[in-house]
């Protein structure tokens, strides 16, 4: 009686149990691809991509994760951008306003400065082959330029050759150098040249992920203090590595960033994740391998440059390709200064 009634209605007769769960599952497909479709329409409506990104800003966007930006921090940059009065053509067009943009999360404070009174100890830490002894003589001479009084303290006992090479930058510049082995020696060199303005410590490249020489580095830098701690992050190093460093290396309590090996990358965005998430500021940026020259100090807008792809103009293409040491700027460090004995 039941199917003659639903006959006489004209419905149709219903369909077998696998039959219904295939086509409520197939309707529940065209659900989802509808909404989805949606989604997108309204977007496109609103002036977006799918991805979210303002249609009109899609070439900066795409700038910008060229250039090594994670997908997710340039659709911000640019989401930021859309909400500014600028056009997408003019900031495109004007590489500093989006130089501006990026700028505005980065912190940076400059180099080392000259305690007020009494001493100050400088700490260099980071993991190997970041160009810590280099960029240590490049500060130093600074200082010694201007008559300061300095002193060398190297840790980096694992590598003869970063003895050789501090050595031989202290013996240009008519400094002392202390070699030390543990934590208890480093206080005791230190407190030897209480009479210098400036004591600079070098340590040993250590692996970020070798709890035990994290320990160790953390106990040469303790017997510092009270010091100042920059921890060097080359530019060639990849994204997930920097960020790697940088939490591990903070058991030091760092006070700044320095930026290295500049002149051997030419992707420079990974960098950006790392300044997005991190509250310390840098300090220099080091474009080569030349002493005292291939130093500068940090600012905003020099790093926001090489995340956009800018160029310091900083160095020449002869100065950024070579790999010998050059200690012509240092040679006439000594004269009126004199040498500076323990």
């Amino acid at each position: 009686a039941g199917a003659t009634l639903k006959r006489s209605l004209g419905v149709p007769p219903g369909p077998s149990s696998d039959g219904s769960l295939a086509v409520s599952r197939l309707e529940s497909l065209e659900q989802q691809i509808a909404k989805l479709t949606s989604t997108v329409e309204t977007l496109v409506d609103k002036g977006f991509d799918s991805r979210g990104v303002p249609q009109a800003w899609t070439a900066v966007h795409r700038q910008l994760v060229d250039s090594g930006v994670e997908d997710a921090l340039a659709r911000e940059v640019t989401q930021e951008l859309a909400q500014s009065s600028l056009e997408p053509e003019r900031v495109f067009a004007e590489e500093r306003l989006l130089v501006d943009s990026i700028a505005k999360s980065i912190r940076a404070e400059g180099g080392v400065r000259l305690p007020e009174d009494g001493q100050k100890v400088v700490v260099l830490i980071g993991p190997t082959g970041v160009g810590k002894t280099t960029t240590l003589a490049k500060i130093a001479a600074g200082f010694l330029q201007q008559g300061r009084r300095v002193a060398f303290v190297t840790a980096d006992t694992y590598r003869l050759a970063a003895v050789d090479q501090l050595q031989k930058y202290a013996d240009i510049m008519g400094l002392c150098l202390e070699t030390v082995y543990s934590p208890e020696e480093m206080a005791r060199a230190i407190g030897r040249h209480s009479d210098k303005e400036m004591v600079f410590v070098d340590t040993a490249g250590r692996s970020q992920r070798d709890p035990g020489q994290m320990e160790e580095v953390q106990a040469f830098v303790a017997a510092c203090q009270p010091a100042e701690v920059h921890l060097l992050l080359s530019a060639t190093t990849k994204r997930e590595d920097l960020e790697e460093i940088l939490e591990r290396f903070s058991i030091c309590a760092i006070d700044r960033l320095i930026l290295t090996k500049v002149d051997e990358s030419t992707c420079f965005g990974p960098l950006y994740s790392v300044v997005r998430k991190s509250p310390i500021p840098f300090s220099y940026i080091t474009t080569g391998q030349n002493v005292p020259e291939d130093i500068e100090e940090a600012t905003s807008e020099k790093i926001a440059k090489l995340i956009c792809r800018g160029t310091l103009g900083c160095a020449t293409d002869d100065a950024l390709s070579s790999t010998e040491f050059t200690l012509s700027g240092v040679e006439g460090l000594r004269t009126g200064v004199g040498d500076q004995d323990a």
